[in-house]
């Protein structure tokens, strides 16, 4: 007889739910951005964005530069080139000024389309998924580090922060405790 298992990567993705990542409408962000969830842009970025989800870009959202994105929905502005795996939906009053390769599209009336636009063959579909993922990856292990890296400078800095407190200094008392915290509460104890 033979078990069944999870796939690892399906495992994960039930494990770890996560928040979107959202650019307000009062945001304007340049630079390269890795979300291993979702994203929606009300504001205004301008730069590189790899998304392991789905990228909104709502109607009052900008997006300029480039997109790699599983799956993403359009209602506001695009400039660049864009990089959709899955399904690419184009909103009624979208303005796309880009080149685009999607896994499949779904285009609303009154979508303003400009530029080039192909389809992904299957293979190209599962390579960018893969690059998708190592890259998304790639930036996780590198905030890891960091993370590991600012815990280690903490305890550094706790360390130096007890070793600076005199030897002799008196030890906090019940009398300095009630001192400091309102009377009410103290009869709470």
């Amino acid at each position: 007889m033979k078990w069944f298992t999870r796939n690892k990567e399906v495992e994960k993705a039930i494990v770890k739910p996560m928040l979107p990542t959202v650019i307000s409408t009062a945001m304007y962000t340049t630079g390269e951005m890795v979300c291993q969830g979702d994203v929606k842009v009300d504001g205004f970025v301008k730069g590189h964005l790899v998304a392991e989800g789905k990228v909104v870009i709502s109607e009052t959202g900008q997006l300029q530069g480039s997109v790699k994105a599983i799956n993403m929905v359009v209602s506001g502005i695009f400039e660049g080139s864009l990089e959709c795996t899955e399904l690419l939906s184009l909103r009624k009053g979208a303005t796309i000024i880009a080149e685009v390769l999607y896994g499949d599209i779904k285009i609303d009336p009154g979508v303003k389309l400009k530029g080039k636009i192909n389809q992904l063959d299957t293979d190209n579909v599962q390579l960018l998924n893969k690059e998708i993922i190592a890259e998304v990856a790639r930036v996780a292990e590198k905030s890891n580090h960091l993370k590991v890296a600012q815990e280690k400078g903490r305890d550094i800095e706790r360390i130096e922060k007890v070793s600076d407190v005199p030897k002799d200094a008196e030890p906090f008392r019940k009398n300095n405790r009630e001192a400091l915290i309102p009377q009410e509460s103290v009869s709470n104890w």
